[in-house]
């Protein structure tokens, strides 16, 4: 990380960061993505064992980048338990955030059938694309019938990845 964790200790003036987490929570919002992604890995890995109360904190936050930050910083943690917030993810209002959402919930496999089911149906492309990706993986007759849904997508890119799968069968 080109921001290191000396650099950040330096910056926020303090000495136990366990002590201070909170303190880095507004890096989140930093318009630089490597003191975002930096702060992202700090803060899972100073809240690993209590990362519901990181969660509770930010899922009030109408911080796009707050709540993209925990995405990330949960899915480092990778507790089964926090997969309950990628519903609520899964719901928001902001496409981004869905879209962040998505691709890290096919990363750690945090939605069911039904959950995906429904992503396919997401105005957002990114969600409707994580969505195909996880039905390839998990690819049985139910679930190529619900696929088929996805040839008429708007999105030349679903429509392509979709073909190629069906080709593969």
């Amino acid at each position: 990380y080109p921001l290191s964790l000396i650099n950040v200790e330096k910056e926020l003036k303090i000495n136990d960061l366990k002590q201070s987490r909170e303190k880095l929570i507004p890096f989140l919002d930093s318009p630089e993505k490597e003191i975002r992604t930096t702060t992202s890995h700090l803060l899972a890995h100073l809240y690993r064992h209590d990362w519901y109360l990181l969660a509770d904190q930010l899922m009030g936050s109408n911080k796009k980048l707050q709540i993209i930050g925990l995405i990330e910083i949960l899915c480092e943690i990778g507790d089964k338990n926090s997969f309950q917030f990628f519903i609520k993810f899964m719901k928001h209002l902001d496409p981004e955030i869905r879209g962040v959402a998505s691709v890290v919930a096919l990363k750690v496999n945090a939605l069911s059938k039904d959950e995906w089911t429904f992503c396919l149906k997401d105005p957002e492309k990114t969600v409707r694309l994580s969505a195909l990706h996880w039905f390839s993986k998990h690819l049985d007759s139910k679930n190529f019938d619900i696929l088929c849904g996805l040839l008429e997508d708007p999105a030349v890119e679903i429509r392509k990845e979709l073909s190629w799968l069906l080709g593969q069968q």
